[in-house]
């Protein structure tokens, strides 16, 4: 039998303050759709000698994709406004505290904890029917954690 679990009640926090020792995160509210958590990856370089008959690889730095998720738009959330929110955030161009739990997840489980940046923002305002959305971008940035343990550091 499968152990699978829904994806249904994973939760986005952010630091809304910027300061230089961190603030506290709030839950982005009203996420409306799939999550797609930063892809994980390493560039590859062939480095095959002439005198060898097969193929040797070596992987380069580890990489993130970027953060991506969708809302229902709700101007003056804390959390999406220009105040505060995504809007202020892709405004001031600042690195920020993210973080990411699945459903039910706690402190150093099933979390990942990292610093990044509001790249794009595209809001849809359906004429006829359905709900105004936000579809958000967020480019990570330097080390960070996955349960607790400690990713990237910087040599």
């Amino acid at each position: 039998m499968t152990q699978a679990t829904a994806g249904h009640g994973a939760l986005i926090a952010v630091e809304l303050g910027v300061t230089p020792t961190g603030g506290t995160f709030t839950t982005v509210a009203e996420l409306n759709g799939d999550i797609t958590w930063p892809e994980l990856s390493r560039g590859e370089t062939e480095v095959s000698p002439h005198q060898d008959n097969i193929d040797s690889w070596v992987l380069g730095i580890m990489r993130r994709g970027p953060l991506t998720f969708s809302v229902n738009f709700i101007f003056d959330d804390s959390t999406h406004d220009n105040a505060t929110g995504l809007y202020s955030m892709i405004q001031d161009n600042l690195q920020r505290g993210w973080r990411l739990r699945g459903p039910g997840g706690t402190t150093n489980t099933d979390e990942w904890i990292m610093s990044g940046q509001v790249q794009a923002i595209t809001q849809v305002a359906p004429v006829r029917e359905g709900a105004r959305t936000c579809e958000v971008t967020v480019r990570m940035s330097g080390p960070m954690k996955i349960d607790g343990t400690l990713f990237g550091v910087a040599s």
